[in-house]
């Protein structure tokens, strides 16, 4: 009897286990299969091949040079291309292995956003919270691209996680708050960007909970182990004079970047039309009318969502057991925003959804909180269940949405990036040795990489009296292939 009641005690024990475990194993195991799906299908693209320059070096103060004098944003990024570089020595370089760099950074985020959100509010939020990262066709397509921005939102979400014991409550002794210290400022090695959602995580903090002592104690040390990185980030050139390091691809206002920045970051930027399509429209209106159902779809959840969360926020947030925390994540997520457009303004940047992924983090947290508004007025109980079941339909209707964009993305060869692998197997196999081939406006790095290392570069070559000058470079060669990419650049020269 006693045998057979251990039996059945480790039997319930197991079920508990696996009914407590399985939903948030099955989350994980789903956005581990969606980073890893298809992950060598694309050829490595443009800035994968910067990627590669940055952290080509065989020492520190190689990577570090190349860094230091490349025009644009990389240098305000260093973390990134140190540990790439570390990673390449240890895993190879094989497309596999320098894209896995970016695929663990995205499944581990999706675990300590659970973390976060079981942490502060409960486990159905905390699922919640898991799945829109898990699904999420702008964290997908990140954690396949050997580029910062997913090893950037594992460092905003470890930091995140660390502070969230000030949202909590918890009394804490200065010397348990170090570890966030630390985290915030390996967040300054890792981008400006990380910067700026540190500002917004300090000024958030100030703002809802009002305790000075407490703010201090958290953020002086923060402050003053950043310090390093502030020096180095005033020492750039692009301290004094911002617009030197920034580049405006699609040529959009502010606005209006704004606008697309937002739909990227619910839906993903394979969502609607191409990116390329966007670039070379010449009337942007005939661009997306096709795609009209897409973003009419995208407009009702969208809507759905916001009009929930004003209501959950406003209306009824007083009694709410998790005011505070939906308050702070709100002032966050806001903060956030107007961050990422000061600095849109005042460095003169091409502001992509890449550019605000910390402004995704605030609210994949707090759009569950929709799902529970309990009013005390029993008279509004009906229309706000109604209301809460709308709400939940919506949340469906965006993981659903950002499954169809990575379908796009995995599946569609229009939203492809560009295919490096192709053009150096076809310049190999197609030229003669007589013959010369060139390269305009891209990344030679590529293809090199890719096997062909005779392909000249000239990447700033006017479009004026090109044949001439194609001509010169190649010595007057009889036949001369000639290879463009980044052509809505080119052509603008």
């Amino acid at each position: 009897m006693i045998s057979s009641y251990k039996a059945q005690e480790r039997s319930h024990h197991n079920t508990e286990l696996l009914r407590r475990y399985f939903p948030i194993a099955l989350i994980i195991f789903t956005g581990t299969f969606l980073r890893l799906f298809l992950l060598t299908h694309q050829s490595l693209w443009y800035d994968e091949g910067i990627s590669l320059v940055l952290s080509d070096g065989d020492t520190f103060q190689e990577n570090f040079a190349a860094l230091w004098s490349r025009p644009g944003g990389d240098k305000y990024q260093p973390l990134y291309y140190v540990l790439l570089s570390v990673w390449r020595s240890l895993a190879g370089d094989s497309e596999f292995s320098i894209r896995l760099f970016s695929v663990l950074p995205g499944i581990a985020s999706i675990a300590i956003i659970y973390l976060i959100a079981k942490r502060l509010y409960n486990e159905r939020h905390a699922l919640w919270s898991a799945l829109l990262i898990a699904s999420s066709a702008f964290c997908i397509y990140y954690s396949q691209e050997v580029r910062p921005y997913s090893l950037q939102f594992l460092l905003a979400s470890l930091q995140l996680y660390l502070f969230s014991g000030a949202l909590h409550g918890e009394k804490t002794s200065i010397l348990a708050k170090l570890p966030f210290a630390v985290v915030t400022a390996v967040n300054f090695l890792g981008g400006v960007l990380l910067v700026v959602f540190s500002c917004a995580l300090a000024l958030s903090h100030l703002i809802i909970y009002r305790r000075s002592r407490e703010w201090f104690q958290w953020w002086l040390p923060a402050g003053i182990a950043a310090l390093p990185m502030v020096i180095y980030f005033l020492s750039t050139p692009g301290a004094s004079n911002p617009a030197s390091d920034a580049t405006n691809g699609l040529g959009l206002p502010v606005y209006k970047n704004a606008i697309f920045s937002l739909y990227g970051l619910l839906v993903g930027i394979t969502y609607g039309p191409p990116l390329d399509t966007i670039r070379n429209a010449g009337n942007l209106k005939e661009v997306l009318l096709p795609y009209f159902p897409h973003f009419l779809i995208l407009l009702l959840i969208g809507s759905t969502l916001a009009i929930s969360l004003l209501i959950h926020t406003g209306l009824f947030s007083k009694g709410n057991t998790y005011q505070s925390l939906d308050d702070f994540f709100l002032t966050l997520f806001l903060i956030s925003f107007c961050l990422a457009a000061i600095l849109a303004v005042v460095t003169k940047i091409n502001w992509m959804p890449r550019h605000s992924f910390y402004i995704y983090l605030p609210l994949c947290i707090l759009l569950p909180s929709i799902l529970y508004t309990r009013p005390k007025h029993t008279s509004l109980s009906q229309p706000l269940h109604l209301m809460g079941q709308i709400s939940r339909l919506a949340l469906i209707g965006l993981v659903v949405a950002n499954l169809y964009s990575s379908y796009h993305y995995f599946f569609d060869s229009n939203y492809w990036r560009d295919d490096y692998r192709s053009a150096a197997q076809y310049l190999v196999n197609s030229r003669e040795p007589a013959e010369e081939s060139i390269l305009l406006w891209g990344t030679p790095r590529l293809l090199n990489y890719y096997g062909d290392s005779k392909t000249l570069y000239q990447g700033t070559l006017s479009s004026e009296n090109l044949a001439q000058n194609i001509a010169d470079i190649t010595q007057g060669a009889d036949n001369i292939f000639v290879a463009v990419n980044r052509e809505f650049t080119w052509l603008r020269n």
